[in-house]
């Protein structure tokens, strides 16, 4: 189950990285806060478990929604 959870969390993770990196449309500042929103779900589904393991150690908000 882990593994799926973490492969979940690159998969979205590089999306939003890709989203973050360029100049986006209001429809591309949308989808990135809703996968944004999808890691902060998931994150507190995982609480008790190993954040870092699963790639979720971090600030969600910090990373991709402060510029």
């Amino acid at each position: 189950m882990k593994n799926i959870i973490r492969e979940a969390v690159e998969e979205i993770r590089r999306e939003a990285d890709e989203l973050k990196a360029k100049q986006r449309t209001e429809y591309e500042d949308g989808q990135l806060l809703g996968l944004a929103s999808a890691l902060d779900i998931i994150k507190s589904a995982c609480l008790g478990y190993d954040l870092e393991e699963l790639g979720l150690d971090f600030d969600v908000d910090k990373t991709y929604l402060v510029e």
